[in-house]
């Protein structure tokens, strides 16, 4: 599996994830800020690929997150990875957002957080 992390419609970063393996690298010279230093190729690991997915993901403990996987992600229990796939993790915090290899490539402007 592999994703490319955007800032608007800026690409950044390749991340590739073959357990128990990961790879990344940059895909432009400037570094944003908001990727984490854990996803960095000399960094990078599968436990850091999952963690970042999470971290752009509603949290375990959310009051009615049962229903929200149902609902929104048509899914029965929390896979971060699977659920960053349905949603393009995208987040109120920043303007990153991830495009999987097996997903249709959209504008920016056409992915909303809702």
């Amino acid at each position: 599996m592999q994703f490319i992390i955007y800032n608007f419609d800026e690409p950044q970063m390749l991340v590739e994830l073959n357990l128990p393996f990961a790879r990344s690298e940059w895909l432009t010279d400037k570094r944003h800020i908001k990727i984490p230093r854990s996803l960095y190729p000399e960094n990078i690991t599968a436990k850091a690929v999952s963690k970042f997915c999470e971290s752009r993901q509603p949290p375990r403990n959310r009051v009615g997150i049962n229903e929200l996987l149902r609902k929104k992600y048509k899914m029965r229990e929390y896979l971060p990875i699977q659920m960053c796939k349905k949603s393009r993790g995208i987040t109120h915090s920043d303007d990153l957002w991830l495009l999987f290899d097996d997903a249709e490539k959209v504008p920016y402007a056409s992915i909303t957080v809702r």
